[in-house]
């Protein structure tokens, strides 16, 4: 206890005595040392200082000695051109809260004052340099420093603690702003040659070169060996460290006019990740969506004059290895990237002659491959070359890249694809600039299936190949829509530009195969789905024009089913034209042309067929009796053939609006046989009603018309198993009719249908013999099943002769108006896509004349009126705009 009751006072003393020695040395020296201080500032400042106090002090800075200046500001020298700053403040070069000039306290003893640190702090160093290179901080005379003197200077560190930097050159056209935490330069500063050590840290807020951010916020620390003799600095084993990336940096500056550069930088094995740190700005969309991930080495050498009128050579070489890319979102990611690269800004040290290359990129993901080369030179107006080739698995894609409008797609494709040519900008590639790209690709689907987003559709089981060039070409491109295949082998035009511009067109010129459709699958509800209805209207607003031959082995909606369907199909904004269709069905073959016209609220179909042999009890079955009840596909047999003229509207719910139908149908019926059918068994008053439930008859010819929801019967002969008849008559859509019929007296007075019945089953039917008999005129009035058998008057017979006749003509009048003949729409150029009149051409076909059909809206005030009117007042029908 004693030693250190001992050791404590000792210790006590000398700090008295360390404390007093200190006082008294500082009372006695430190009028002194201000003096000499105030001298040399005097005698080499050229600008003015303003200090609050200056103090002394020995304990601040020991073992120096210091005089310290508080609240000092420093203005900036008059020799540089204010005024290109505008109205930026020029006139502070410097404020600090303190600056410590050190002293050797030894020598301090001796009356010799000796210069060793100066440490400013707490302060702000504005630097301008305006636009001939004239500075704002030239304020020191260099004097002369002669050993021996009470005052000199042996400057060995030059300390910033929170100290924040601005510097603007007008000249080179760079700015900086950044706060040094604490940075301090070692060396013999005194010396024209000298070895320095630069340690320190700053946070870099913006670094501005030529109008562009190139760094923002980031924490710098900074090591390395300088020697400097007078304007000349070399850098030898520098450091910089930003995000835990090193940066090895060597070189060599001159200030000269203009300033030479030498420098080389170099990184080993960075992390991607914190690389893409370092550029916010140029990666921000990027890394929104993915992180990067891997290793790099890269080297930059920059050399050459640096100002703004000249920039120095940069040549960089750079490698990635085990790199990735990942999406944040779906965690897929493309890995195993590697590749090789060059960057140079040319000879001309420009952006004009600057160019990047990149060989021997290869990816990969689970399943998928892909490698490639990329070249881009003259950064102004960039001229690119990109070959990418892989096998891709779909699937792994969609997870990886996201897009939102697919909601499934799988399978895989083998690509090759070339890409050349110039764009406007190097940051982003517009339409425009891909548009005008030189493009060769190749693309093998095998297997792929996807399905948009709010559609009710999905693609399956896609094969083929896609050659894209200036157009798009389907090569044996098959695939399954809900069970319907189909085979396509054709070009898409001007695809691009449809894609991308305002007003252009879309053409499609191919040959379309196909086993199996049902064409009920591939319609859908419109009242379903408004928003994928909206998307449908805006593309269906768009110019598309399809051209391509259609053959399906089997079709069939609802209960129509057909085989062999074979047509040249033409598709313009509004109308589809069918040229040359042909199918077999219904027992019989049909073939025509036809034509749908599309419009806001409704469709038109209108065409022009023959018919071969056609099963005529399938045919009203598959259409479901033509949407009546009157004669129904049970009461009727026999082969229909004829040529049928046909225009009628289909709504938007793909309901037929019966008043629309008009047709003109010349028909033959071969075999045929009416079967129960209820207006026939009214003549059971003058025929026996067994013979009339069964009637055949080997052959009917008739022209029959349809308008205004009337069908129109002219007057035919039927020789039938029962009985010879002539008949006439109007039918109308509510199951409304009246029918004439002329029957033989010598039929109904001598039974002569039974006759003809037993005739029937020993030697088949017999036609009339053309001899002339006395006949009795009937007639049958009703209305669906209610019906009223009557012998009518010859005068009203000859009547509704005529009215039939004049309406027969009249009917004719509008088909053909329908289906009219036109030189002059002849010459307008169906094909052009500006061309508002929709007109389609056919040619000549079973000897009758080019047939144009003309989309117009059906009006029906402009229906001619038709009155039939009879003798008997208690039958008279009267018909007008029905």
């Amino acid at each position: 206890m004693k030693i250190l009751k001992r050791i404590g006072i000792i210790v006590g003393v000398l700090i008295i005595i360390f404390i007093s020695a200190g006082i008294i040395i500082s009372v006695t020296y430190e009028d002194t040392a201000i003096k000499y201080l105030k001298k040399y500032l005097d005698k080499h400042l050229i600008t003015e200082i303003e200090v609050d106090k200056i103090n002394f002090s020995l304990f601040k800075n020991f073992p120096n000695a210091s005089v310290e200046l508080k609240n000092i500001m420093a203005r900036s020298t008059l020799n540089f051109t204010a005024s290109d700053f505008g109205e930026r403040d020029t006139e502070t070069l410097l404020v600090a809260e303190n600056i410590f000039f050190e002293f050797k306290l030894i020598k301090i003893l001796s009356g010799i004052y000796i210069l060793r640190n100066i440490h400013i702090n707490n302060g702000k160093l504005t630097a301008l340099i305006d636009k001939a290179g004239n500075c704002n901080y030239n304020i020191w005379i260099p004097g002369d420093n002669k050993p021996g003197s009470s005052f000199e200077i042996d400057l060995q560190s030059l300390t910033f603690t929170d100290l924040e930097f601005n510097i603007l050159n007008l000249k080179d056209n760079y700015s900086l702003t950044a706060f040094s935490n604490k940075t301090r330069l070692n060396g013999n500063l005194s010396n024209s040659l000298s070895t320095l050590f630069l340690r320190g840290s700053i946070n870099l807020h913006s670094f501005n070169l030529n109008d562009k951010n190139i760094i923002q916020n980031k924490e710098i620390f900074m090591e390395s060996d300088l020697l400097y003799q007078k304007d000349y600095y070399k850098i030898g084993k520098g450091k910089l460290k930003s995000e835990n990336i090193v940066f090895n940096i060597s070189g060599d500056y001159k200030k000269d006019v203009p300033p030479k550069i030498n420098l080389i930088i170099s990184s080993h094995k960075t992390q991607l990740s914190k690389l893409s740190l370092l550029f916010p700005n140029y990666l921000k969309s990027l890394k929104k969506e993915f992180s990067l991930y891997g290793k790099t080495n890269f080297r930059a050498v920059i050399s050459g004059n640096m100002s703004a009128n000249y920039n120095p050579h940069i040549s960089t070489e750079f490698d990635v290895s085990n790199g990735a890319i990942v999406n944040k979102k779906t965690k897929e990611k493309l890995s195993g990237i590697t590749l090789i690269g060059k960057y140079s800004n040319g000879k001309d040290n420009n952006d004009i002659t600057s160019s990047i290359k990149i060989n021997n990129f290869n990816s990969s993901t689970k399943n998928s491959k892909l490698y490639g080369n990329f070249y881009i030179r003259n950064f102004n107006s960039p001229f690119i070359e990109l070959k990418l080739n892989g096998d891709i698995f779909l699937e792994e894609l969609q997870k990886f890249i996201n897009i939102d409008t697919l909601e499934y797609i799988n399978g895989t494709i083998n690509t090759e694809m070339e890409f050349q040519g110039t764009l406007s900008g190097i940051s982003k590639i517009t339409k425009e600039d891909f548009l005008g790209l030189n493009k060769k690709c190749t693309i093998n689907i095998t297997d792929a299936n996807f399905g948009l987003a709010g559609s009710k559709f999905d693609f399956e089981k896609i094969n083929g190949e896609i050659l894209i060039k200036e157009d798009v070409k389907f090569k044996n491109v098959s695939f399954l829509i809900k069970e319907n295949d189909f085979l396509v082998n054709g070009t898409f035009n001007n695809v691009f530009e449809f894609i991308f511009l305002e007003n252009n067109y879309l053409t499609f010129d191919a040959d379309i195969n196909s086993t199996s459709v049902n064409l009920e699958t591939l319609l859908f509800d419109q009242s379903e789905n408004t928003s994928q209805n909206r998307n449908s209207g805006k593309l269906s607003s768009k110019k598309i024009f399809f051209n391509f031959n259609l053959s399906i082995e089997n079709f069939a909606y609802k209960k129509f089913h057909a085989t062999n369907i074979s047509s040249t199909i033409n598709y313009q904004p509004g109308i589809i034209t069918l040229k040359s269709f042909s199918f077999n069905s219904f027992n019989g073959v049909s073939k025509g042309n036809g034509a749908i016209l599309r419009q806001p609220d409704n469709f038109i179909i209108q065409c022009q067929s023959e018919l071969e042999s056609i099963d005529i009890k399938k045919l009203f079955y598959s259409f479901n009796n033509f949407g009546q009840d009157f004669i129904l596909d049970t009461n009727l047999k026999g082969d229909l053939s004829g040529e049928i003229s046909f225009s009628a509207m289909w709504d938007k719910g793909y309901k037929l609006v019966s008043e629309s139908v008009n047709a003109d149908c010349k028909i033959n019926i071969r075999n045929g046989e009416l079967i129960e059918f209820k207006p026939l068994i009214g003549l059971s008053n003058f025929i026996d009603v067994e013979e009339l439930r069964h009637v055949q008859f080997k052959n009917l010819n008739n022209e029959i018309l349809i308008k205004d929801k009337t069908i129109v019967i002219p007057e035919m002969d039927i020789y039938s198993s029962a009985l010879n008849i002539s008949a006439l008559g109007i039918h109308r859509f509510d199951n409304s009719y009246d029918y004439r019929i002329t029957v033989s007296l010598t039929d109904i007075l001598f039974k002569k249908a039974r006759k003809k019945r037993q005739e029937i089953d020993n030697f088949g039917i017999i036609e009339d013999d053309g001899i002339g008999k006395i006949s009795v005129p009937l007639r049958i009035v009703g209305k669906n099943d209610k019906y009223n058998s009557s012998f009518d008057k010859q005068t009203a017979l000859d009547d509704i002769k005529k009215n039939i006749k004049e309406e027969k003509k009249t009917i004719k009048n509008i088909i053909q108006e329908e289906f009219s003949i036109s030189d002059k729409k002849n010459k307008q150029n169906v094909n052009s896509p500006d061309n508002k009149q929709v007109n389609i051409l056919w040619e000549d076909q079973n000897n009758k004349k080019d047939v144009i059909f003309e989309s117009r809206e059906i009006n029906e005030n402009n229906n001619p009126e038709f009155i039939i009117e009879w003798d008997d007042d208690e039958d008279s029908i009267i018909n007008k705009n029905n």
